[in-house]
């Protein structure tokens, strides 16, 4: 290390040279800023100077134009005091007018007037002689030149309404008889005269009329009129913002550069404009300041050389004691890292395998250190001592033996050997001895050091860590276990919707010719559809449900529109296993909500599903559904119970029923399927509607699950409740609770309500009724009561009062069932439990007469009404059902349709016909050759202008979100997921084709 006082020796040197440098450099700028200012007064004298001279020149050229102006109207005046003819006049004109004509050519400046109270124009140009009613009394010049009583006035920059030129008018009258003469001078006229105009390099000159119009430039740069004319505007107001200045410094103008603008007003109240660049303007002091800089770092740099040879010298004096430091360092950092390493083994050898004898470097025991004949004193002590264990003792001799060692250290750089020995305690551990050549001869190896330490520790943490993979691996299998049982039991939750799919349509096809009954199983099949395309998006999205992210949407929907799905899904299930339903509906004010309709039927299907599923034949389910007290404003709290007389849980198994792939290992139910899965997503939905699914069971007795969930409320208006106000209505069923429950929702529509618990009490009501004169309205039967149902019940009703009140047959099951048997005994309409009130409010106005009869009008009804006749699409479709469905939907509303079967089709096919041909492109996504986001991309690219913007729409299976960002980042302009829905091809079809 250098001394502190050679050190500030050194730096007092630097110091002193710093200051000499600094000062040189304060000079230096003091005569910058001196040539400077210098510089930028003389230029801004030139430049005042330079712009007077311009803007004199533009004034000459005016007072030439303002003189033959003056003599001209002089010489109407005086002509027209003299009484000569209108002829006269003009042969006395045309030689003032033909001479500034030539002298600027008739592009550039045009000149007319009127006179001897003349409609006809004079001038030498003859379409301005032909105009006819022309008011010139009107213009702003005419006024002006009227205004200034003889005197001349100058116009500002106007689109003349003849030649559609920006001109200057430059009029004067006779005041006696207001005749004119007028010069119109257009922009060229100033680029005529300004012709040989000669400006500093890189100047620009503008010329503005006292209006701020630009009506010449010569600049610089390149750019349009108007930008220039926002330049001048900027100049002004800068000026205007500096009191009227003259000159304007370090201005940016808009070629990014500074500079300086200097304005001169002419006398007319026009202003020129000269701007120069401050890079002109500095062009030697640049110099002067490159040659100041370049002396100053030649300066600075000196004084660095000095320094930095001072600094060598002291440095090189300092090696010497700096390498001894190092080296002793060395050495010490050598020891003690010798020293530390040694610590982790037990003991270390030192063999010389010439002379046969070792020493052992570690622990050193001072006088007491070991050494000696290593065969007979370091191997054979060992043996002798039983320190090895007996198993390894053969292997630690032979690895011992220096032959061997010499031996195996021909090819290796060491070797090493694991065995067991007893440590201090008189316990065995795991050793490991290391041979390590330590001198060499040639290729010979003169010694080697032996080091031994305990490795036990480590062993110990391998058979840990072998145990933990093995788990891993066992939990990894058991969870691929898990997950195949999954797919092999999913096929329960497809087959469910599947089969009323399947059975729909049986029953559609028996009864082809019965439209209301075809249009109830398509309705059905449409349930069950949307249903299990809700599972197979379930299926697809695994990582979502078993993580449990499952988002949610906001819909009005009905709970029973929601109720009556449900059970029609289940329906043929429970009919073929005999179960019983009871449904009971029970405080439910609000009936049309807003939430997530398949989210919430997804609870319900799965729980529904397992009731139906561990419920032995002939059982029942119940179904409660009450809306109670909710403390969040807008919202309904609604609990939904669903209870069965199933088999039940164990209690151990119910704290797990919400785990995915969990299930009951119960013998009971080994053939029935199962996903695992339905209630872990059913509880994530619930709570994310701010609700949960409490779980009760008994094990051989049944369950009760209770779903409780949070919808906002889509209100019934009091419009539909005071339709009803009054009306006596009747209800017959064998079970109390469900008549308590009907009445409640009846009288809550302000009807008369009452029940009886079997038909005969009914039939015996009405006759009472009938006997007061007040029959009732409606009634409501069920249609299994015992001893008399509903169906008996009814045909009794009437033979007794005829078709005067309308009957409601109210059940469980389906309709379909019965309905002919209904219709014989004269049954009005049919409602499905359970009861609720929007249903029921719908069912009575159809029967009172009060509401619309008609069939509300289905998607594919409005569908069919549309036409888009003369549009011609592109389907691009692998798959031959597709291509026949869409084909189909597109043919209805009058679109021609062509067909491409994968995506490389697809492009030939555009590419081929000319542009404009195909109107809309409806692409699949999966396809052979060519997928659809690449048959995009290769359309977009194609290099035609038309193919750049029309309209490509997926039409494809892949329906979840990061499809829909694929197919818009390939360039398509809309995304319609299978199977299609008709309302999102009508939408897109109305969007792309009339856009």
């Amino acid at each position: 290390m250098m001394s502190k006082k050679k050190k500030k020796q050194l730096l007092r040197k630097m110091r002193n040279n710093m200051i000499v440098l600094v000062m040189f450099i304060l000079v230096i700028m003091l005569c910058t800023n001196i040539l400077r200012n210098s510089l930028m007064d003389n230029t801004n004298k030139m430049g005042l100077s330079l712009v007077e001279n311009y803007s004199t020149s533009e004034e000459s050229n005016m007072r030439a134009c303002e003189s033959i102006l003056t003599l001209s109207v002089n010489y109407i005046e005086e002509r027209e005091q003299d009484g000569v003819s209108l002829k006269e006049l003009k042969e006395g004109l045309y030689p003032f007018m033909n001479g500034l004509t030539e002298l600027y050519g008739p592009e550039n400046i045009q000149v007319y007037g009127k006179a001897l109270d003349d409609d006809h124009f004079i001038s030498n140009i003859p379409e301005i002689e032909d105009m006819e009613d022309y008011d010139v009394t009107d213009t702003d010049y005419y006024q002006g030149a009227a205004a200034a009583d003889g005197g001349i006035y100058i116009s500002p920059a106007y689109v003349d309404v003849v030649t559609g030129q920006n001109v200057i008018t430059m009029c004067k009258t006779v005041p006696s008889t207001g005749s004119f003469l007028a010069i119109d001078m257009m922009f060229s006229y100033f680029e005529l005269n300004n012709e040989n105009l000669t400006l500093p390099a890189n100047a620009s000159y503008y010329l503005i009329d006292k209006e701020g119009t630009l009506l010449y430039f010569k600049a610089a740069t390149d750019h349009t009129y108007d930008e220039f004319q926002v330049l001048v505007d900027g100049f002004m107001e800068q000026s205007n913002l500096a009191k009227g200045s003259q000159v304007l410094e370090n201005v940016i103008a808009m070629d990014g550069h500074a500079r300086n603008v200097y304005f001169h007003q002419m006398t007319n109240g026009w202003t020129a404009i000269l701007t120069i660049p401050e890079s002109e303007i500095f062009t030697g002091l640049d110099t002067f300041n490159y040659i100041s800089i370049m002396v100053a770092l030649l300066g600075l740099a000196l004084i660095i050389f000095q320094a930095v040879r001072e600094y060598r010298q002291e440095k090189q004096n300092q090696l010497l004691v700096e390498e001894r430091n190092r080296m002793a360092d060395r050495n010490r950092i050598y020891q003690n890292a010798m020293n530390s390493t040694a610590r982790a083994y037990r003991a270390i050898y030192y063999v010389d395998m010439l002379t046969g004898r070792y020493d052992m470097l570690y622990p050193h025991r001072g006088r007491n250190t070991e050494s000696g004949d290593y065969n007979t004193e370091f191997v054979s002590k060992r043996f002798e001592a039983g320190i090895i264990a007996e198993e390894h003792r053969e292997q630690v001799q032979q690895f011992l033996d220096l032959s061997n060692i010499v031996k195996l250290l021909e090819t290796e750089d060491h070797i090493e050997l694991q065995y067991k020995r007893i440590d201090e305690n008189g316990k065995y551990e795991w050793c490991s001895t290391v041979a390590t050549i330590a001198e060499m001869d040639g290729e010979q190896a003169t010694a080697i050091t032996l080091t031994i330490r305990s490795i036990d520790e480590i062993i110990h943490r391998e058979e840990k860590q072998k145990e933990m993979l093995a788990l891993a691996a066992e939990r990894a299998e058991a969870a691929n276990l898990a997950k195949s049982d999954f797919l092999s039991r999913m096929s329960h939750d497809i087959r469910t919707p599947m089969n009323a799919i399947l059975g729909m349509t049986a029953v559609a096809g028996m009864h082809i010719d019965d439209k209301e009954r075809v249009l109830d199983a398509l309705g059905k099949i449409t349930v069950s559809s949307k249903h299990l395309l809700g599972l197979i998006n379930e299926v697809l999205d695994m990582s979502r449900i078993e993580s449990g992210k499952v988002s949610l949407t906001e819909g009005i929907f009905n709970l029973s529109d929601t109720f009556e799905n449900l059970l029609t899904i289940f329906h043929s299930q429970m009919e073929a296993r005999n179960l019983e339903l009871c449904v009971n509906v029970v405080n439910v004010e609000h009936e049309s909500v807003i939430g997530d309709e398949q989210r919430l039927q997804q609870i319900f299907m799965n729980i529904m599903g397992n009731a139906v599923k561990f419920t032995p034949e002939g059982g029942k389910i119940s179904l409660y559904i009450e809306e109670k007290p909710s403390h969040i404003a807008g919202s309904g709290f609604f609990e939904f119970t669903f209870e069965d007389t199933g088999i039940g849980m164990e209690k151990d198994y119910i704290q797990k029923i919400f785990e995915p792939f969990s299930r009951a290992a119960d013998s009971r139910i080994g053939k029935i399927e199962g996903t695992g899965l339905g209630m872990s997503i059913a509880v994530n939905i619930a709570r994310m509607m701010n609700g949960d699914i409490k779980v009760a069971s008994t094990l051989g007795e049944g369950s009760r699950f209770t779903v409780q969930v949070y919808l906002k409320l889509n209100d019934i208006t009091q419009a539909d409740i005071e339709a009803f106000s009054s009306l006596p209505v009747l209800v017959a069923d064998d079970e109390e609770a469900a008549c308590e429950s009907a009445c409640e929702i009846l009288n809550s529509l302000n009807m008369d309500a009452e029940y009886v618990l079997d038909g005969d009490s009914a039939i015996k009501r009405i006759i009472e009724a009938r006997k007061a004169a007040r029959d009732f309205a409606v009634v409501i039967l069920d249609w299994k009561m015992p001893r008399k149902d509903g169906l008996t019940t009814a045909k009794e009703i009437r033979s007794l009062t005829g078709n005067d009140i309308p009957l409601i047959i109210l059940s469980a099951y389906d309709w379909s069932d019965i309905e002919a048997q209904a219709m014989d005994a004269g049954i009005d309409a049919f409602i499905e439990k359970p009861l609720f009130k929007s249903r029921l409010m719908k069912v009575l106005k159809d029967v009172l007469g009060l509401g619309n009869n008609e069939r509300p009008a289905t998607a594919l009804d409005s569908f069919k009404e549309q036409d888009f006749s003369g549009k011609r699409v592109l389907l691009v479709e692998d798959n031959e059902l597709n291509i026949e469905v869409a084909s189909e939907l597109l043919d209805i509303v009058g679109i021609q349709a062509d067909q491409a079967l994968n995506g490389q089709l697809a492009v030939d096919c555009v590419l081929e016909h000319e542009p404009g041909y195909y109107d809309l492109i409806f692409m699949d996504i999966q396809m052979p050759v060519m997928n659809g986001y690449e048959s995009t991309r290769a359309i977009r690219s194609s290099g035609r202008e038309d193919l750049k913007t029309i309209p490509i729409v997926a039409m494809t299976a892949d329906a979840f979100a990061d499809d829909i960002r694929k197919s818009e980042e390939a360039g398509m302009n809309g995304h319609i997921s299978k199977p299609v829905d008709i309302e999102k091809l009508e939408e897109a079809l109305r969007t792309f084709l009339f856009h």
